[in-house]
């Protein structure tokens, strides 16, 4: 793939054996890919922390560079989600995280704009 954009911030959300079939046997064969979007001083957000794929992001961000953020480090969670799933706990982690990166970056996010957002998140 072709990248022709530099993204604010990089999130890489969770890394499973569902990828197997395009991005590897082992799951620090699948981080390693997943890992492709990690840019040049580009922070970077992991959405979940897993003993086997962590050191792979590790490596990679500080190769580039990358300031590395884990969401599982936010601990404070005040919001909620319709949508159904243990895991949406792991993905709210992973927004709020995203927005404290951005809000560093000048982006202005209020808690009113959080709120509207999850409340309009719709499964697809």
């Amino acid at each position: 793939s072709t990248n022709i954009i530099t993204p604010e911030v990089s999130v890489i959300t969770n890394i499973g054996y569902d990828h197997t079939q395009f991005l590897g046997d082992t799951l620090p064969e699948i981080a390693f890919e997943k890992a492709g979007i990690i840019k040049n001083n580009v922070p970077v957000v992991i959405g979940e922390y897993q003993a086997e794929t962590f050191p792979v992001f590790e490596k990679i961000a500080s190769e580039k560079s990358a300031p590395l953020f884990l969401a599982a480090n936010n601990k404070d969670i005040v919001y909620t989600s319709d949508l159904k799933g243990s895991y949406q706990i792991h993905n709210i982690k992973t927004v709020l995280q995203t927005i404290e990166v951005l809000k560093t970056k000048g982006f202005v996010i209020s808690e009113k704009n959080i709120r509207n957002g999850l409340q309009k998140v719709v499964k697809n």
